[in-house]
């Protein structure tokens, strides 16, 4: 019986299916629709008053569409995610 791990093809960090964040920031409903839907997303651009959100297709991951949030909560929501991914907020 051989002791290696098994090897999985990593995800790319950048698109997402669920992915568990702190409870207090709720995803966006338009996201978690696009996921229940099967599409995957990912986080664009964070700005001071705006966070732009690229819904890709399931089927290749093409740009399918550019969602703008604006919403306090939206934000923090990108912020944290962005936090989790390591990435700049």
């Amino acid at each position: 019986m051989s002791s290696d791990p098994v090897r999985r093809r990593p995800r790319a960090p950048e698109v997402h299916a669920a992915t568990e964040i702190p409870e207090a920031v709720d995803t966006p409903e338009a996201v978690e629709r696009w996921e229940r839907a099967g599409g995957a997303w990912r986080i664009a651009e964070v700005g001071a008053d705006a966070v732009s959100v690229e819904l890709l297709r399931c089927d290749g991951g093409e740009v399918a569409d550019l969602l703008r949030l604006t919403g306090e909560r939206d934000i923090r929501w990108a912020r944290a995610r962005r936090a989790i991914e390591g990435g700049p907020a």
